[in-house]
């Protein structure tokens, strides 16, 4: 936690903890959503629309990504299980010049 403190830089560890945080509040809203709807077209007016459905990636995935010797045995176990056609975002981090992150 010492990447936290004034005049330091965020690291990939708080990154992916963040985003672990960000899938499971996801899923979590998506069961809650399930089981006091209906069906999932049924939507309540008074709760508004679904919640997104979302799926973060780990920060090294662009790394393997971008890498001169990609190997898609790098990175094709990454979504097992993450059933990428259902989702309303996928998320990955990218540390640009290990100084900014974007997504």
């Amino acid at each position: 936690m010492d990447c936290l403190t004034a005049n330091t830089w965020v690291n990939d560890e708080v990154i992916n903890a963040y985003f672990c945080l960000l899938t499971l509040r996801s899923h979590m809203r998506w069961e809650k959503y399930l089981v006091t709807s209906k069906t999932i077209k049924d939507i309540d007016e008074d709760e508004g629309v679904a919640p997104a459905r979302c799926a973060c990636f780990n920060s090294s995935l662009y790394v393997h990504l971008r890498d001169t010797d990609y190997s898609y045995q790098k990175v094709r176990r990454w979504s097992k299980g993450k059933e990428l056609d259902k989702m309303d975002m996928i998320v990955a981090p990218i540390n640009i010049s290990n100084a900014h992150w974007v997504l």
